[in-house]
């Protein structure tokens, strides 16, 4: 399916904002398409990340404004198992933890019960003044949240 109309859909389904709390996770519910498996008859590697990308608007949605685009840096990555053309799956995103930085933001691809991927990826906020701090994103969605610490994010 076209990513832009999957986003399209996805923005429309979702109003009005607000429904998600900071740690809540946004799940996003789909179906395999025929344009969206490679030549083996499965998604590809290179789909499924196309495939995460509306998972992100859930997070988004949390902003009261969106002027500041999130930016991805990189993507640990791992495929569990195929999914075939015409196959129900769905994408679970949430936040994990921010450093001073970027975010960490895990996503997982369901069928049923089973994960078919699993994906962390590290953003940050890009708004007209260059970067913008993770406290700064938090404070415009939730008041009173602390900021988590990870000493994983700050060894990369």
């Amino acid at each position: 399916m076209n990513p832009w109309l999957i986003m399209i859909c996805i923005l429309a389904k979702s109003m009005p904002p607000g429904r998600l709390f900071l740690y809540d996770a946004s799940r996003l519910c789909f179906r395999v398409w025929p344009t969206d498996c490679g030549v083996n008859l499965h998604v590809d590697n290179g789909r499924y990340l196309t495939l995460m990308d509306p998972g992100k608007l859930g997070l988004l949605w949390r902003l009261p404004q969106h002027r500041d685009s999130p930016v991805v840096g990189a993507v640990d990555i791992q495929f569990l198992r195929p999914l075939d053309p015409f196959q129900p799956f769905e994408i679970t995103t949430r936040l994990l933890i921010w450093d001073d930085k970027r975010f960490c933001i895990e996503q997982r691809l369901t069928a049923g019960e089973k994960v078919c991927a699993h994906a962390c990826l590290r953003a940050l906020f890009v708004g007209p003044q260059g970067r913008v701090k993770p406290e700064d994103v938090i404070r415009l969605v939730e008041r009173g949240v602390p900021a988590a610490r990870s000493h994983w994010l700050t060894q990369r």
